[in-house]
């Protein structure tokens, strides 16, 4: 049932890199993680699954920050970039940074500690957070705006201990997560504590739901027997998918990742493997397109994927096929676009990468939400001014920018 298949880490599947057409640069292609193909059934089971009078506890709203000054630098005025070396998305953002003259800089947190010193200094004065790497000194204080772009954690040296690579590790990550708390009244893309909620699927789906999106019939279970009972009701058959991005390495040392797949009647009699860990379960949404949809801030920029042109990325399509899949620009509806915004703002987040179904009657099925979602490929298949609309989020703080 659990269908893999052998990708780089964060790229698109090999075989796949080695059919992208010349024009398109192979690191974009990278993958991202998104929702199963699932729809709506009027069986016995909607009682079961997040009802439409579900009223879910949220949490409480992340104050906005203005960043209007510092009592120890007067006004804030740099971008700080939290990110990895070499990463596609970084350097189209930071060029559009560079167009607009907007003071930045980028940090690995990885290379904390080996390659970076950070020094937390408080008094009854002033304070100050300052990193030393590879030859620069930032001051991370002077940050007006923060963006998360999918930085990786510390490197501890392999020379200590068990132990000591243990102790060292969990110090690192106090001390690290300690500077974002302090700065989060800072503009975030997005917060530390909205980017964790929102990563929970079952949680986006009942706001989804609550803000009148459609979604599709569902059941997370661990309980076999439940699961049976769902996938024998699904008229249109069903799918399963994990609830995180699944991926791991296999004897060749290859990695590969567990994508979207269509339940097959095999699958059924091996789903008593679900009670050693809990699974989404979703009935079958038939597809006229897909939809990768980008919020930034007020702003949206939708594409859709013709992925039923292909059996290859027929049940998801990050199994790319570019010599026959189209992406093109897509327009919503003003309806869809306020619904979409709701939701961003129930979930705090002011950047995301929602996947949607467009079904052959018309209809859009949300998917789910990648609160730090891959566009850079979007970009460069399409044209969608992404990169420069996320900038100008960065150096506006937040405010509008319609």
């Amino acid at each position: 049932m659990l269908q893999s298949v052998c990708a780089d880490s964060w790229h698109a599947p090999v075989d796949a890199l080695q059919r992208v057409p010349p024009a398109i640069d192979p690191q974009l292609m990278v993958r991202s993680r998104h929702c199963g193909i699932a729809g709506p059934n009027p069986s016995l089971y909607r009682r079961r699954i997040l009802r439409a009078h579900l009223q879910p506890t949220f949490a409480e709203p992340v104050q906005t920050p203005t960043c209007l000054g510092s009592t120890n630098h007067g006004a804030l005025t740099m971008i700080l970039i939290l990110t990895r070396p070499n990463d596609k998305h970084t350097e189209l953002v930071t060029n559009d940074l560079k167009r607009q003259s907007a003071r930045f800089e980028c940090l690995h947190p990885r290379d904390f500690p080996q390659n970076m010193n950070m020094t937390i200094t408080l008094d009854g004065v002033h304070s100050s957070i300052i990193a030393n790497t590879h030859g620069r000194q930032i001051d991370i204080n002077d940050s007006c705006s923060i963006w998360r772009r999918r930085p990786e954690p510390p490197i501890i040296s392999e020379s200590l201990t068990e132990n000591g690579r243990d102790f060292a590790d969990k110090e690192c990550r106090h001390f690290m997560h300690s500077i974002w708390h302090i700065l989060n009244d800072r503009f975030w893309v997005n917060s530390l504590q909205a980017g964790r909620i929102a990563d929970h699927k079952p949680y986006q789906l009942a706001h989804a739901r609550s803000v009148g999106l459609e979604i599709p019939m569902t059941v997370m279970t661990n309980q076999p027997s439940e699961a049976i009972a769902f996938l024998m009701n699904c008229e249109n058959g069903a799918i399963y998918k994990p609830f995180h991005a699944a991926s791991f390495s296999d004897e060749f040392g290859r990695t590969r990742a567990i994508y979207t797949n269509k339940i097959t009647a095999g699958d059924i009699q091996k789903i008593g493997s679900i009670a050693h860990a809990p699974g989404i379960l979703q009935e079958y949404v038939p597809k006229k397109l897909e939809l990768r949809i980008t919020v930034i801030g007020e702003k949206i920029l939708a594409c859709a994927i013709d992925s039923q042109a292909s059996e290859r990325s027929m049940h998801d399509w990050r199994r790319y096929d570019f010599s026959r899949v189209q992406y093109q620009a897509f327009q919503l509806g003003t309806q869809i676009e306020s619904k979409i915004k709701l939701l961003m703002n129930r979930l705090h987040l002011v950047f995301g990468c929602i996947d949607m179904i467009l079904t052959p009657d018309e209809r859009l099925v949300f998917l789910e939400v990648n609160e730090a979602g891959q566009w850079a490929w979007i970009q460069q298949l399409t044209g969608l001014p992404i990169s420069s609309h996320l900038a100008t989020l960065l150096i506006s703080g937040g405010r509008s920018h319609e």
